[in-house]
C-alpha cells in the first residue's frame, strides 16, 4: 500500500557505485594524459628553436594535448551530482494522490506527480 512520506522503493547501488568507480578511473586517465601532454608539448616548444627537438615532435604532442582535452569534456558527464541529489530516492505521492477516488483518478494523479517530481 502507498502510504505518504514513505520510500517507494530502494535502487541497488552495487551497479552504479561499479560504474561510478569505472568513470572516476577513466576522468583520472583523462587527466594525467592532459598533464603529461601539457608538460610535454610545453617542453618540446622550448628545444624547438634551439633545434633540440623537431617541428613534428612538438605537432605530435599538440595533437596528444587536443585529443587529452577532448577525453576530459567527455568525463565532464561523469562529474558527481550535489550533496542535495534525490537521483534514487523517490517518495510516496502525496496523500491526494493515493487516495481512493477511484483507479483512473489515482493513476491520473500519480502520473501528475511522477512528472512533477521527474521520476
Amino acid at each position: 500500500m502507498i502510504t505518504a512520506g514513505k520510500p517507494l522503493f530502494e535502487i541497488d547501488p552495487r551497479n552504479f557505485e561499479m560504474a561510478l568507480k569505472a568513470a572516476e578511473a577513466q576522468k583520472a586517465g583523462a587527466d594525467a594524459a592532459m598533464d603529461l601532454a601539457t608538460a610535454e608539448q610545453s617542453r618540446v616548444r622550448t628545444l624547438v628553436p634551439r633545434g633540440a627537438a623537431s617541428r613534428e615532435e612538438l605537432d605530435v604532442w599538440v595533437a596528444k594535448r587536443n585529443t587529452a582535452s577532448a577525453e576530459q569534456v567527455k568525463t565532464k558527464q561523469f562529474d558527481r551530482p550535489g550533496p542535495n541529489s534525490t537521483w534514487s530516492t523517490r517518495g510516496s505521492p502525496p496523500p491526494s494522490a493515493a487516495g481512493s477516488a477511484g483507479r483512473r483518478s489515482t493513476l491520473a494523479t500519480w502520473s501528475t506527480w511522477a512528472a512533477a517530481t521527474r521520476c
